[in-house]
């Protein structure tokens, strides 16, 4: 068996039977707790909004002209609450500089 072959082999076997299954149970759950969830994730929004602020007007950081959160969906499923923040300004991504945990 050559390596593209091994490699095609490994995929079809065992990732994608993988990932479908992951996908299913994901969703399922997310069907499930979705009203939870959402309800978690606006309250860390709330948090985190207040945070940002406290921390511009203190000058520990700038205008911030978006955020993005992120999280692994296999994090969900592990029960981990957490997820990545990141602030973007208008010249492009920046580092907070401090923590801005809530």
């Amino acid at each position: 068996m050559t390596r593209e072959e091994a490699i095609e082999h490994f995929e079809e076997n065992y990732l994608y039977k993988y990932s479908v299954k992951l996908e299913e149970i994901l969703i399922d759950y997310l069907e499930k707790n979705r009203e939870v969830l959402f309800n978690q994730f606006k309250e860390t929004c709330k948090k985190i909004f207040i945070k940002i602020k406290e921390m511009q007007d203190k000058g520990i950081i700038g205008k911030t002209d978006q955020i993005i959160f992120s999280w692994k969906p296999v994090d969900v499923l592990k029960g981990y609450k957490y997820m990545d923040v990141n602030a973007y300004e208008e010249s492009g991504y920046y580092d907070i500089g401090a923590e801005c945990k809530v």
